[in-house]
């Protein structure tokens, strides 16, 4: 993708479904024509790991979409 991505939107985070409840945030995805906004929702935690979010990142002259996943402490 040669075009950035749009800013971040940023998200009212409603209260926690149940105690522990983990935050995913919100991203930008690519739509095949323009960006579109992919809203936040909570998940199940995992022990041991932590919520790594999806992100851009600049290659060269393309931007990259980075897949978010839970990741090992």
């Amino acid at each position: 993708m040669a075009t950035a991505p749009p800013a971040p939107i940023a998200e009212v985070v409603p209260a926690p479904p149940y105690a522990g409840a983990v935050w995913m945030p919100g991203y930008w995805n690519w739509g095949g024509a323009r960006y579109v906004w992919v809203g936040g929702r909570y998940s199940a935690p995992r022990p041991g790991y932590v919520w790594q979010p999806h992100h851009w990142v600049r290659r060269g002259h393309h931007w990259v979409r980075m897949q978010g996943g839970w990741r090992h402490r």
